[in-house]
């Protein structure tokens, strides 16, 4: 009940308490809620702001609050940002999600006139062919990388890489330019780019990006196509930090 007391008062503080404030919210001895805060710290569940002298929320538990957030959730939450992404793009955008060991479309918006996207919900995004997933994948730490990878890689189309050498070398391409692409690898005649969904603390479990015809899609130059995911990525990363109340400006997806 201690450490659950010590959380709790955390968590309504974004900006971190003090130890003297910690005591104070929740009515426990200076002594106790100092060896809870170091226990809480040395699992993961708290972490120290600048110059150790106030705590906040860790990046463990931060990581299972938002990989427990459910999809309904999580639609409503970016509907707004990718009907802009969409208006601006005129291709279907979406937000994939990690989930466990796969990742998952979790927000579509498609535009109007087109009669039908090449994304659909619950539809796996394999970590060795789309873009969304590669865009999440290349961020993990190597064990997650490495159970996500177990899995047999499926031949899509003449372009998919199904080699783990192969996959793991373009993933680390991935993560040295900051977004990933899919040519004709997840289903013939569709390109798709994303970009990582960066959280402070966090890392990435997010991703999001636009899909549509190859013939049309390679008609644009890339680098405006980017900037915009890069910007909603932006967006992404803030609305996920404060719980919807509004929008980062800065870059999420700095290098």
């Amino acid at each position: 009940m201690r450490y659950a007391a010590v959380l709790d008062a955390v968590s309504t503080h974004p900006m971190g308490l003090s130890l003297l404030e910690t005591a104070k919210f929740t009515g426990l001895p200076k002594s106790t809620v100092h060896r809870n805060i170091r226990a809480l710290i040395e699992v993961g569940y708290l972490s120290e702001g600048r110059g150790h002298t106030s705590y906040r929320l860790g990046p463990r538990l931060l990581r299972m609050l938002h990989l427990g957030m459910d999809a309904h959730s999580l639609e409503h939450l970016f509907k707004p940002t990718l009907q802009r992404l969409v208006e601006s793009l005129e291709d279907t955008v979406y937000v994939s999600k990690l989930v466990g060991w796969e990742v998952l479309p979790v927000s579509i918006v498609v535009p109007n006139g087109l009669l039908q996207a090449n994304i659909q919900p619950g539809r796996l995004m394999p970590a060795n062919a789309a873009a969304s997933a590669k865009a999440i994948v290349a961020f993990q730490d190597d064990e997650t990388v490495r159970r996500i990878l177990e899995r047999p890689m499926v031949r899509y189309t003449r372009d998919t890489l199904t080699s783990i050498r192969d996959v793991k070398a373009h993933l680390r391409k991935v993560r040295a330019r900051g977004f990933a692409e899919c040519l004709n690898e997840l289903d013939e005649g569709v390109m798709a780019l994303a970009v990582p969904v960066v959280l402070d603390g966090i890392g990435v479990l997010y991703s999001v990006g636009v899909c549509g015809l190859l013939s049309r899609m390679r008609r644009h130059k890339r680098k405006p196509i980017i900037d915009a995911l890069r910007q909603a990525a932006s967006q992404l990363t803030g609305l996920l930090s404060n719980g919807g109340q509004g929008e980062s400006s800065g870059m999420a997806t700095s290098r």
